[in-house]
């Protein structure tokens, strides 16, 4: 999804190049800001999530046992996740994935929540059929998300690893 946001902000810079007319610049300035900063977001949550899954597996059973400190998180069997699901579209491309996983009553889970559902709302309802089904999948995720227990995200994991990549 960074790669893509990414993307997107260097064609609204390109176009903010190509047009010389400051009367046209705002919008594409805007625009190209506002996504340039959403693929370092993005990008940040996907590097996390990669970080944060690999100590996961790695460390699974003394998680279980024990638990251990994860940037300054206790991580334990007890210990309940949130991901949420974040929709972006493009012309006729509509893309829907999941964000980091965030531990419960540590992160500011609601405000993820209002945060995710938000960049849907404005990012992911463009692209026609799946644009606007994706986004209402999204954001109604968002809402109803339930807590999940470290098992269930280490089997997500695992079962996630062993996909072939597309």
């Amino acid at each position: 999804m960074h790669v893509v946001l990414f993307i997107i902000s260097m064609l609204f810079l390109s176009l903010l190049v190509s047009d010389p007319n400051p009367e046209h610049a705002i919008l594409p300035a805007a625009i190209s800001i506002v996504t340039f900063v959403f693929s370092l977001l993005f990008w940040r949550d996907h590097r996390l999530n990669d970080e944060f899954s690999d100590w996961i597996v790695e460390n699974r059973e003394r998680l279980k046992q024990d638990g251990l400190m994860f940037n300054g998180i206790l991580i334990d069997a007890q210990t309940e996740f949130i991901q949420y699901e974040v929709c972006i579209s493009v012309a006729y491309i509509s893309y829907r994935g999941k964000t980091a996983y965030y531990v419960n009553g540590h992160h500011f889970t609601s405000m993820y929540s209002l945060f995710f559902s938000m960049y849907c709302l404005i990012f992911g309802w463009w692209a026609l059929p799946k644009g606007p089904l994706n986004t209402i999948k999204a954001v109604m995720h968002n809402i109803r998300v339930q807590p999940r227990k470290l098992n269930s995200v280490v089997n997500e994991i695992i079962v996630n690893r062993m996909k072939p990549s597309a």
